[in-house]
């Protein structure tokens, strides 16, 4: 935490000068509280000598300032095209070599980063489906479904909106100013 104050430091000096003032003036030539005892008379002084000052700082307007850092992980989102034309080109073997990549992703990039799986043909769904079923295709829809996604730890999804994601056709790694990363790689097109 951090005190800064509006105006140059040597003003509390003023503050203090103020809250002497203000506590001399009541109490060193007041003789009605001489009836009590002097630990008494200095308690009152001390307090009001307190809020003078007090209020005086607070006239200097200080700020605590705080300073709170939190570490996250980024974001890596692997999307997995389930079309039917991506599952023709994989056979049962190069599925199983596909699955074990894609195990070999978690593993190692689950270390840095916090890997989020989405598979999308005609709609979009959490997680990896290797049935390869789907008619459609639609890497467009799936982008506007991660764009509209309430990410807590990530504001940055308007940069989805780049009309270069839906003309390339390599794999890709689109890394955001927040540090989400996203990875678009149809494995037929590559011959994986």
């Amino acid at each position: 935490m951090q005190l800064t104050l509006e105006y140059p430091s040597w003003y509390l000096l003023f503050c203090v000068l103020a809250g002497l003032t203000y506590a001399g003036i009541l109490y060193i030539r007041e003789k009605s509280f001489s009836d009590r005892p002097a630990w008494v008379r200095g308690l009152m002084g001390a307090l009001r000598f307190l809020s003078a000052a007090l209020l005086t700082f607070f006239l200097l307007s200080p700020v605590l300032r705080s300073i709170l850092r939190e570490s996250r992980k980024p974001i890596l989102i692997v999307g997995q095209d389930i079309s039917e034309s991506v599952g023709s080109v994989l056979s049962g073997a190069a599925r199983l070599r596909y699955a074990e990549a894609l195990q070999g992703i978690t593993r190692t990039l689950g270390k840095d980063f916090d890997v989020r799986y989405y598979s999308f043909g005609a709609s979009v769904k959490e997680g990896l489906d290797t049935t390869f079923r789907d008619k459609a295709s639609d890497l467009a829809g799936f982008l506007r479904y991660l764009r509209y996604l309430q990410w807590p730890e990530c504001r940055c999804h308007p940069a989805f909106q780049r009309r270069d994601l839906q003309q390339r056709h390599e794999p890709r790694l689109y890394q955001f100013s927040c540090k989400c990363t996203a990875l678009y790689y149809r494995p037929g097109r590559y011959g994986t």
